[in-house]
Parts: C-alpha cells; structure tokens; sequence
C-alpha cells in the first residue's frame, strides 16, 4: 500500500471520533487528501457530524449507509465501500502519536499547496514576497489546539473547588517529603533536585522511582551519564535494601524482594542515553515510540540528570542552552501528563555551604524558575559522616515557606528517608511501610 494512502487512512479512522473530529477538523481540508475515495469518507464525516452533534463517533454501518446514499458513481460507490473494510481493521490508541500524525501530514500539504501558489505569485512581473512568505508561515506554524483548552472563568466555580481538591497526587513515598508537597507530585510537574557532586543526586531520584514502582506504576528511568546495569544495580540495592557487595554473595537476596514486588503490577524501564547527549525532543519521541508500540503508558519520568540533555540548537552562552532543556522538561511533563524528577549540579561553593539553594545553581538560574519543585540537597562534613542529609525546599508552588526535612541518606543501600530506617528497608514489605 502507498505510504501516503496508508496515513490518509489512519487519519480518516482518527476522523471518525467526535472529539478527534472538532480538535482537527480546522487545520484539515478535503484538498489534503490524495485520492477521490479518501476525499469523500473525510466530506461523509464532515456532514455526519453536522447532522449528529450528540453522537460520539461515526461506527463503519452508518459510514457505508450514508456512503451508498451519497455517491450516484457506482464505481467510486464500490471503491469507497471497500476502504471501509481497510478503516474498520485500522486501531489508533495513542493520542500524542495521533496529533503527531495529523500536524505533519497537514503541514506537508499546506507545504505543497504554498508552493503551487508561490509558482504562480513568482510569475508575476512584480511578485509580493510577503504574500509568499506569508504562506509557508502559516504551514510551519500549524496548531491543532482547539477550543477545549480555553478555560472560561466564570463557568462553575464548585466545580474548579473540587477538582482541585481532589486533584491527582503522586506521593514519593517519603512521608516528610509528602507532607510539604501536599501529598506529592501532580501529573504535568517537574521537581529538580540540586547539589554538589557526590552529594546524593542519583540516589534520591532512585528513590523516587521505587516510590513510584511501590504504587504499582510504569517508571520510566532515563540514565544520561552512567549505563542502564549500573543503574538497575542501584534499584536492586534499595528495593533490597542491602550493599551491593552482599547482593553479589547471594543474589536471592534481590530476587525474592523484587518478586514482591513485581507483583503489584509496577514496571521499571531503564533507557541508556549514557553514550550520547538527547535533545527533549528525542526523549518525547522515543516515549510517544515506545507506548504505542508496547501500548503501556508511563505513570512517572525519572531523569539523571537534566544538565547533560542537549538543546535543540547551540547557543554562544551554554546558559541558555540550558534554561531551554528545563522548559523543555516541564512542557514535557505537560504534554504526557506525568510528573518528571530530574536534578541539577550546582556551583563549587556549594561543597562547603550549610543550606543548598537555587542562588547556588550551576550556569544558569533558568534551570530551575520554571520548575514546580526545587530540593536542595543539604549536608554538613559530620551530616555526612552518620550518613544524614537535609531537604531544603527552595522552591514550591504547593506551599509557601522554606522548610527544611532531616532525613536519612545511605548511598551504600541507595536509602533516602526516615532516620533510623535501616530495620524498615531489609525487605520490600517493610519497604512499603515506610509510607
């Protein structure tokens, strides 16, 4: 089958969902459409909507009646009819992956057609390059936002009370951590960890994630500095809650805790970007990639670290090259709608400060202004030496104020959280007790 004709049917089967249909119906026209039978199922959608506002989709028995009424040609009536068999057996699940597909045939199109109408605007004695510059504008600015997400003010208040109240959250299963959270992280946040090297970055993101695999959730780990095995070592360490040196004497160790777990229907998947540096936009294709083709969704992001993530273009000054990889990263959250934990190095002076903060954010303090949530991780020679370590809330949009969280932090069991809690994390039981 013609590639072309392939996605021109993927898109009519999109079409045929009332709510596919108004989001995409501005930015498509029957024009687009490369074949006589393709052009006609898109004005069939077109009028069945019109006639039948209420009805949620278009199902393939009413396509073909409305098809066999509407066409006089026989031929074209035939054709038509068995492109309908073609949409019945075509399954469209992921809507990033819709939207996606939508914006780049319509912008391929718009392409096309500004170029027919530049030819003929280049013929004239006196071309008007705006007007040319004009069209290929609107190709490559093409949007699919609709109505649906323009908020009216006005429109039930009680409404926006309790869906806030009763707004979706993530615990970390850290209580004192979730606790200044007010409840966790919400679907759409970003929350960055900062600290000097050696400091415990990875080892709270690690955290993050199991707390998440706790919960029975889908963890996305995305490793940008050391290999996935090493990284997956880590997770066996704190799910174990042992050393790595006693897991190697004993692997079952791991293996039984890890079988506890799996049980609640969590899934860690580690991607190694270790050898090279991905844009934001590389990772949200390789996500929108792999749910589609594994048709399992993410429920949280784990990435370690943020600053190693490349921009889309090279800038003179590195900071603003980073500032667009953390707006990156929380539009990311946004758009797959799952909180994404990452963390950040800070400046040399840090090593020898009592309280980490964002005036002490390595390069570039755009890094971490457009974050939901900004920890510091703090810690004294003698903190470090009883294996302590201090949160410092230094930004939240969940609550005002500066608290700060003692917890207990053990690199050698990758364990972030109460103090005194090694008899809790010896196994993956107890480990759930914690919160």
């Amino acid at each position: 089958m013609d590639p072309v004709y392939e996605i021109e049917l993927k898109i009519l089967s999109i079409l045929r969902s009332k709510r596919n249909w108004y989001k995409y119906r501005s930015v498509l026209q029957p024009g687009f459409f490369s074949s006589e039978e393709t052009r006609q199922v898109f004005y069939i959608i077109e009028e069945f909507f019109k006639k039948h506002d209420k009805k949620k989709k278009l199902i393939i028995s009413n396509m073909k009646l409305l098809l066999s009424k509407n066409i006089k040609d026989k031929d074209l009536k035939s054709t038509c009819l068995k492109l309908t068999k073609k949409l019945r057996k075509i399954k469209t699940t992921d809507n990033k992956v819709v939207e996606e597909t939508i914006k780049d045939f319509a912008k391929r199109q718009l392409v096309k057609l500004a170029i027919t109408e530049c030819l003929t605007i280049l013929d004239d004695p006196n071309p008007n390059l705006a007007t040319i510059k004009e069209y290929i504008d609107r190709a490559m600015t093409l949007s699919t936002e609709g109505d649906e997400d323009m908020y009216s003010y006005f429109d039930d208040p009680e409404q926006r009370v309790d869906d806030e109240v009763h707004e979706k959250k993530i615990p970390t299963c850290i209580p004192k951590l979730d606790l200044e959270l007010t409840g966790g992280m919400c679907p759409g946040e970003l929350l960055v960890f900062l600290g000097p090297p050696g400091r415990g970055k990875t080892t709270a993101l690690i955290n993050m994630g199991v707390g998440g695999l706790i919960q029975g959730m889908t963890v996305l780990h995305i490793t940008l500095e050391i290999s996935a095995r090493k990284i997956a070592r880590r997770y066996d360490m704190r799910i174990s809650g042992r050393t790595f040196k006693s897991i190697k004497k004993n692997p079952k160790r791991v293996v039984n805790p890890l079988a506890k777990l799996k049980k609640k229907g969590c899934d860690l998947i580690i991607k190694d970007w270790s050898m090279e540096n991905p844009r934001v936009e590389d990772i949200y294709g390789m996500i929108i990639s792999y749910q589609g083709r594994m048709k399992k969704k993410f429920d949280m992001i784990v990435i370690d670290y943020g600053d190693l993530i490349h921009p889309t273009k090279n800038y003179k000054d590195s900071r603003f090259g980073l500032e667009e990889v953390y707006t990156e990263l929380r539009r990311l959250a946004v758009r797959l709608q799952v909180p994404v934990y990452t963390a950040s190095q800070t400046n040399r002076e840090s090593l020898n400060k009592n309280i980490v903060g964002m005036k002490d954010v390595a390069e570039s303090f755009g890094k971490v202004k457009v974050a939901d949530v900004v920890v510091g991780l703090c810690q004294t020679i003698e903190e470090c030496e009883d294996s302590l370590v201090r949160l410092f809330i230094a930004k939240s949009r969940k609550k005002s104020g500066h608290p700060t969280i003692k917890l207990e932090l053990d690199t050698e069991r990758m364990y972030l959280g109460e103090m005194n809690g090694k008899a809790k994390y010896s196994n993956i039981g107890k480990l759930q007790k914690d919160w």
